[in-house]
């Protein structure tokens, strides 16, 4: 009997079922809808990625991609007057849904899992949300308002109206937002913020913060970071529960606070709070007319520079704990200016000295305890 060979037989038959579990995919499904400007587009889509591009013409052209060709019947494209809406919830597949929208439009954007991307600037206000993806954004002229629940978010072009951004976990980039009431979230990630043109408000629970140019008031907060800003306009508070603080430039009140970490803020013209439990501070300050500065160490020492010129009464303290007799000589309160009085408190372990320069005038306490300060006089 003939024997045969069943081999190339199983590999056959592999194929074939190979090839009949294989999804039958549409090359795209498209639409296109005849629209005027400063309409809406709304997408919701269970999951998807959202890609929007931006044209002169005035219309919405809707494509969509990878998805099973019995699956993209179940995706509904409505236009009504001058609003589209593309929507999807069968939580299969991975599909892309490719739109163009005119150049001013508004948006409202939603995806339970996948990226959202704004390739091109658009005039209109924008609300993006993904509960698992990237977000990444060109140009807003209006307000916008994005929230993922787990990815990046990239905005890499101008914000011209408000600003909200919230990520529950991942870092945040924001080129330049020049509206008001602009608050950036994340509850684990870093996050940098090149421009504020108006102040902005800054938060993360574990991650660092750096800033650029800062207009208007502002605040930064992390529980876990370092905070940096290059030139703030405004009043600016940073505070963090375990890292350093730095300023380069900054006009206005800047007050600073860390449990564990160093305080270095440079060319402050106006006031200065700050306070570290465990840290050295260095503070270059040109004190505003009638202003009050505090600068406070539990553990390091402090290094204050005015400008020669300056008319600021400084109160500089080291208060010793421990061994007082042994100790007061080691602690000493250096200055660049001449000392009105230096006196050593027996009775409250503190060696105070007060340094009224050019008569006197705005007023600067430091406060150091088992460290040196050091009051330097500004020759630039």
């Amino acid at each position: 009997m003939k024997k045969i060979n069943i081999i190339p037989v199983i590999v056959i038959i592999a194929l074939l079922f190979a090839g009949a579990a294989k999804p039958a995919y549409a090359q795209q499904k498209e639409r296109t809808f005849s629209v005027n400007r400063n309409g809406k587009l709304i997408v919701n889509v269970n999951p998807g990625t959202i890609k929007i591009k931006t044209t002169t013409k005035d219309e919405v052209v809707v494509i969509i991609k990878n998805l099973d060709e019995d699956l993209l019947k179940s995706v509904e494209i409505n236009a009504d007057k001058n609003v589209v809406e593309v929507k999807y919830d069968e939580g299969m597949d991975d599909p892309e849904f490719e739109i163009t929208v005119p150049d001013k439009f508004n948006l409202e954007l939603k995806t339970a899992a996948g990226d959202i991307q704004i390739k091109d600037d658009i005039d209109g206000n924008v609300d993006a949300t993904t509960s698992g993806g990237d977000v990444s954004i060109d140009g807003v002229k209006g307000s916008l308002s994005v929230e993922s629940s787990g990815g990046d978010i990239n905005l890499r072009g101008t914000v011209g109206g408000s600003l909200k951004v919230n990520t529950m976990g991942g870092d945040i980039t924001v080129a330049s937002v020049l509206g008001k009431n602009a608050k950036v979230n994340t509850m684990g990630g870093e996050i940098t913020i090149n421009k504020a043109a108006n102040g902005i408000s800054v938060k993360t629970y574990g991650g660092d913060i750096s800033a650029g140019n800062i207009g208007g008031d502002s605040d930064f907060i992390t529980y876990g970071g370092s905070v940096s800003v290059e030139n703030a306009a405004g009043n600016i508070k940073m505070e963090t529960y375990g890292g350093n603080l730095t300023i380069v430039k900054a006009n206005g009140k800047a007050r600073g606070k860390t449990n564990g970490g160093n305080i270095d803020f440079q060319n402050i013209t106006g006031s200065v709070d700050v306070k570290t439990l465990a840290g050295e501070v260095s503070v270059g300050l040109n004190p505003a007319s009638g202003s009050e500065s505090v600068i406070t160490t539990n553990a390091g020492s402090i290094e204050l520079r005015v400008p020669a010129k300056a008319k600021v009464t400084i109160i500089a303290r080291i208060h010793v704990q421990g061994w007082w007799r042994e100790a007061k000589e080691n602690y000493k309160i250096q200055s660049d200016f001449e000392t009105t009085t230096y006196n050593i408190e027996e009775d409250n372990h503190d060696i105070v000295g007060v340094y009224q320069i050019n008569g006197g005038g705005s007023k600067v306490q430091l406060k150091a305890v088992n460290d040196e300060i050091r009051i330097l006089k500004e020759t630039k």
